[in-house]
């Protein structure tokens, strides 16, 4: 997933406001360098690329920073990882940037890294000297990775064709947790379509719930959790199997591959800083007493880390064929 990578890089703050007795929207601007880096591995890959973005803070006239069209990335800076005692230099890299999202008309920049994959729990450090010879540095340890517990252990395959009596309604998987690490679980059932003669790969997420409202029925994924353990409804894998076929006349052309059950877990650093920018109020609440999460020594940002932790399930065939699939 490494999604998650891209989708925690464009969390960057730009502008940090403060909230004081006399409240005022702005406050004085100090000249800070921003950090940002999340490097992660599933164990499966020899060496990692790791992106590193290196901002200045800026000011604007007015309350809107949008305003702003001159791309704050600080060019010229030293970037460099460090793992079992060995330094690692970045290299400065462009791309087109897509202008219909960003209001920066300039290509888009990043220093890049590659380096082995660090192991479980070893430590990477980051360091970043400014072109004015300013130091920021920051240390992300790895999360362990995960070791996974059944309800049931599914030794022939998937199947909800099971005692519900002894083994109860859900499957309750359960994982090895760290103090302060947030965990996202997933559960994809992986499957083929014949489509006009092509084969074409295609996945769907099991629900954590299936609720009803205004007459439709809304799927609800699971989220993140500093609990080790999810459940997931057997009914709910019976929706999804069925799901995959809605409107396809021949089922015979869809042939079911696997499940692969995901943990994703965020080192403390990457936990809170998404605890931070994320929140835990509704969404129409606003904090303006709100800090975002910083480990940057010598300026704001964050270096985090994420370790994702897999195991695939095959699928019992009666099962899968009592759909009208076939069963790979």
């Amino acid at each position: 997933m490494i999604t998650f990578k891209k989708a925690l890089l464009l969390i960057i703050p730009a502008l940090l406001l403060s909230c004081e007795e006399n409240f005022s929207p702005k406050t004085e601007i100090k000249d800070t360098y921003i950090v940002t880096s999340v490097l992660g591995t599933n164990g499966e890959v020899n060496s990692l690329a790791v992106s590193v973005t290196v901002t200045r803070v800026y000011d604007v006239d007015g309350y809107d920073p949008y305003t702003n069209e001159t791309d704050p990335f600080v060019h010229d800076a030293d970037v460099y990882f460090t793992l079992r005692g060995k330094d690692y230099s970045a290299v400065l890299v462009s791309q087109p940037r897509d202008t219909v999202i960003s209001r920066y008309k300039t290509r888009e920049f990043y220093y890049q890294a590659i380096f082995p994959a660090p192991l479980p729990t070893e430590q990477v450090k980051l360091t970043v000297i400014t072109p004015e010879n300013k130091n920021l540095s920051a240390v992300t340890r790895m999360p362990r990775r995960s070791y996974f517990e059944l309800s049931y252990p599914f030794n022939s395959g998937i199947t909800t064709n099971i005692n519900r009596f002894n083994w109860g309604d859900e499957w309750r998987i359960t994982w090895n947790t760290e103090s302060g690490s947030i965990y996202f679980p997933t559960l994809v059932l992986h499957y083929l379509q014949e489509i006009d003669g092509n084969t074409l790969n295609k996945y769907i997420q099991v629900p954590l719930h299936i609720a009803n409202k205004d007459n439709r029925r809304n799927w609800i994924n699971p989220g993140h959790t500093y609990d080790g353990s999810v459940e997931f409804n057997y009914a709910n894998i019976d929706s999804v199997m069925s799901r995959i076929s809605e409107g396809v006349e021949d089922k015979s052309t869809i042939t079911v591959q696997e499940f692969i059950l995901n943990v994703t877990s965020f080192d403390p650093n990457l936990s809170n800083y998404y605890s931070s920018t994320n929140g835990y109020l509704d969404e129409l609440t606003v904090r303006l007493d709100q800090n975002i999460y910083s480990n940057i020594t010598g300026g704001i940002g964050i270096l985090g880390s994420y370790w994702e932790s897999a195991q695939t399930f095959n699928i019992e065939k009666v099962y899968g064929a009592s759909f009208g699939y076939k069963v790979r």
